[in-house]
Order: C-alpha cells, then sequence, then structure tokens
C-alpha cells in the first residue's frame, strides 16, 4: 500500500475536492437556461501532454437536481465505463453503459452533497471520488490502468470521501462455516497416542441405514483434499452418474499439529538427516521417517474402524494422496497393498532421501511374483527440470513417474493395473485438481450415461 500511494503522489491530478471557495466560476454561452443550470465550476486534472482522458461535468438542472454529464475526451485509452453517483445515503440515479459518447444522470442534489463515480475500465473496477458542493467537471486522466488505479487512490485520500460515504453494514459473524453433511470422528493412535482425526462425507444419496458396501475414498493431507475432492464429487459426480456417490475419508493431523508437521513426520519413509546431506539437498521440516508407524496406524485403526462403522467396499477403497501424501501410498502399497483396490498417486515424491522408494520396488520384487492393485499416476508436465518460475529446480517428477511405471510394467504382475499421465499446463501447485478429476473418473466411474453439462 505504501508503494501505492507512492505511485500515486508522483501522478496526482488538481484536486477534485470543490467548495464554493475553492470553485473557478464560468458561464457557457450555449446554456443560459433560467434557472442556475449556466453555473458550472471547473477544475483541470490532465497533465500536460495527456493523451485524453474522462469529463464528468456536473451542474445544477431545472428540476434541482444535480445533473451529470460524462463524455470522453478526444485520444483516451479506454473507451468504455460505467458512470454511478453514490450520496450520503446510498447510491442515486442510474448505473449504465456508454462506448465513444455521453450520457446525461441527474442525482438529486440533497445526495449529491458528496458522490463518487465508480468507473468500469474492461474487468477491472476503479474509483473515483469527488467530494462537491457546487458543480463540478473533473476530468481523469487515462493514460494506463495502473495510473488511473494510482490517481484514483491518491484522491481518495486527499479528499477523505471514504470516511463520509456509507457503506453496508456487515452483521457479526457467527462461526466457522461447516461443510453439510460431515462429520469429524477422534481417531486417536494408542501406540503413539497422537490424536489423529477422521473426516467424514456421506453423500445425500447413500443410506447409512442400507446394508450395501459403499465405495470411499480416503485423502491424505484432508485440510487441502478433503474440501477440493468434495466439491469433485458433488460437481462432477451428478448424484452418481458419472462418478460413483462414494463415502469421503479424510485422515486428518491432530488439533495440536500442523498440516505440513504431519506430512513432513508421518509420511516419509526414512529421516533423511541420520545420514550426511547431499548436495542440493534441503529438509527443513520438524521431523521425518515416521511413515512405518503412520501405515501401521492405517493398517490397524483407521482403516477398519472407518470401514466398519459405514460398511465400506473394500473392492473400491481407493487412496489419493498427493506429493508427500503419493509418497505415503507408494509405500502402502508394497507393504500393505490389499488395504486399498485403488492408488491414485498425484505428482509423487519419489525423489525423497535419493529415491528410497525404488529401493523398496526392488526388495517388493524380489519376494513377490504379483501385486494385486490398480495404480492411476499423474504429474504436471512443468514438474521436469527446466527454466523458473513453473518448472522444478531440483527434481524430476516426470522423470521418477515414468520410470516407476516402467519398473512395474516389466515386472509382468497378472493383477497390477497401472497407467501414468502427464498433464499438460501444470505444476505442482496447479496439477492436483485437474488430476484427482481424472483419476477418480477412472477408479469410482458412475452409473452413466456420461454428461459433461
Amino acid at each position: 500500500m505504501q508503494r501505492l500511494r507512492s505511485v500515486a503522489s508522483s501522478y496526482r491530478p488538481a484536486a477534485c475536492c470543490l467548495n464554493a471557495d475553492a470553485a473557478s466560476f464560468w458561464r457557457k454561452p450555449d446554456d443560459r437556461s433560467s434557472d442556475a443550470a449556466s453555473t458550472d465550476a471547473r477544475r483541470s486534472a490532465v497533465p500536460p501532454g495527456d493523451r485524453g482522458g474522462l469529463n464528468v461535468r456536473c451542474a445544477p438542472a431545472r428540476s434541482g437536481a444535480i445533473a451529470c454529464k460524462q463524455s470522453i475526451v478526444a485520444g483516451s485509452v479506454a473507451t468504455r465505463y460505467r458512470f454511478r453517483g453514490v450520496g450520503r445515503r446510498g447510491t442515486v440515479g442510474h448505473e449504465r453503459s456508454f462506448e465513444n459518447g455521453s450520457f446525461r444522470a441527474e442525482f438529486p442534489a440533497v445526495e449529491a452533497t458528496e458522490s463518487a463515480w465508480n468507473l468500469r475500465l474492461g474487468d477491472s473496477t476503479l474509483i473515483h471520488n469527488a467530494a462537491f458542493n457546487l458543480p463540478v467537471e473533473c476530468p481523469v486522466p487515462m493514460l494506463d490502468r495502473r495510473h488511473f488505479l494510482a490517481t484514483s487512490i491518491s484522491t481518495l485520500f486527499s479528499c477523505g470521501v471514504l470516511a463520509d460515504a456509507r457503506s453496508p453494514s456487515l452483521a457479526p459473524a457467527t462461526g466457522p462455516y461447516a461443510l453439510p453433511g460431515t462429520f469429524v470422528h477422534p481417531l486417536p493412535d494408542p501406540v503413539s497416542g497422537r490424536r489423529y482425526e477422521a473426516w467424514i462425507d456421506v453423500p445425500t444419496s447413500i443410506d447409512i441405514a442400507t446394508t450395501a458396501p459403499r465405495p470411499a475414498v480416503f485423502v491424505t493431507d484432508a485440510p487441502y483434499a478433503f474440501p477440493l475432492v468434495r466439491s469433485i464429487r458433488n460437481r462432477v459426480g451428478q448424484a452418481g452418474r458419472n462418478l460413483a456417490d462414494f463415502v469421503l475419508v479424510g485422515l486428518a493431523p491432530a488439533a495440536d499439529e500442523s498440516s505440513a508437521d504431519m506430512r513432513n513426520r508421518a509420511y516419509t519413509p526414512t529421516n533423511p538427516r541420520a545420514r550426511p546431506a547431499q548436495p542440493g539437498e534441503s529438509y527443513q521440516g520438524r521431523s521425518y521417517g515416521e511413515g512405518a508407524d503412520y501405515l501401521r496406524y492405517l493398517a490397524d485403526i483407521a482403516v477398519p474402524a472407518v470401514s466398519a462403522h459405514y460398511n465400506l467396499d473394500p473392492a473400491r477403497r481407493v487412496i489419493l494422496g498427493h506429493s508427500y501424501g503419493a509418497l505415503l501410498a507408494t509405500q502402502v502399497l508394497f507393504e500393505r497393498s490389499a488395504l486399498f483396490s485403488h492408488y491414485i498417486l498425484g505428482s509423487p515424491s519419489l525423489w525423497f532421501d535419493q529415491r528410497v522408494m525404488f529401493a523398496r520396488e526392488e526388495s517388493y520384487a524380489k519376494t513377490h511374483n504379483d501385486l494385486k492393485a490398480r495404480v492411476f499416476q499423474y504429474v504436471g508436465e512443468f514438474e521436469a527440470i527446466g527454466p523458473r518460475p513453473r518448472f522444478n529446480e531440483m527434481n524430476d517428477l516426470v522423470r521418477d513417474a515414468r520410470w516407476m511405471d516402467r519398473k512395474l510394467r516389466g515386472r509382468h504382475y497378472p493383477s497390477l493395473r497401472i497407467e501414468t499421465h502427464v498433464l499438460t499446463g501444470e505444476d505442482h501447485l496447479t496439477v492436483a485438481p485437474r488430476g484427482a478429476t481424472s483419476a477418480l473418473l477412472w477408479a469410482l466411474p458412475g452409473h452413466g450415461p456420461y454428461g459433461g453439462g
């Protein structure tokens, strides 16, 4: 804001706060009405050399109101505006758009003691305020959007109109918003004592009293993924037509632990700080390497308890993780693959600790001749190493995901189904909504026929 003040001060128009003492008067020769309509206060605000601007001219009308006429000065960069008068008692007059021309609007004089012009330039709403007791013409320079906003803000600061203009009042808040149809179950780990939670969302189409097994999606990083996946199911799913109406389970941290701390600690298979650091490595979390403990908690406590309470179908029990969450899901795949039927691995952090998960895959292959699972990997095209800002600087997630795909396909496990998708135009921060949508349509298709709108 201080920077914006500085820009404004270097590009400030002549004052638009006019009163009887500050105005200079002139009489228009072509407008000689019986009342004071020919009186017009004028103050120029266009700097020398300006290419044009917007004129707003106000004068007393025969009806006793204040009449305001706006027109575009030749050479203005912008040619479309929206005009509105705002007085002490709220918005008055008319709101209209005009292009390459002018229009007149009348505002009751009692309302026009202090007014503000609301000008819409393209898709950006910019405000220029002018307080007046007498008619005033106040041209606004239109060199570009940045300077227009600067002049607008400078006028707000200099005229003090915001302090006087009345705005709608906001009632006191009633508390945090709760997602309808959701439940929070305390689900602590009896071994570690950590007070984890399970967040549950049951779609309205599911009757909890029925005995039919239900599909389910377990998501890691619940504070982010739970509302996201819930919205995808409700919007894309179309009440079971495009996506099966699944029970959503958020694997949430304890109330006294942040999501970042839980992710670093519970989703990682090893502690990379237990060995000498390699060039370029940076592990800044509080702790790492408790993935085995959390996997035990999932297998022995969380998944069985939630599955029994909500009658979840083991054949349609999905885990969805992104980044470190997908790293955790990969650990589950090689340690307890029967825990879930489908594995959605979004931008998996297979680079972690010198790609330790590829060593885990090798160990699994030495002692197993099958892997019963369906795996869907997605990654954004910019998650490779390349020029900033969108490409990664250190870790090539695209290469790693393709490498894991090739290794698993090369094992020729009879029960394994795997596919990997590199999504164009996406990076590590943007890929999750699109990737999760595609993966859920793959894992739990609806009853059909699919409808896109």
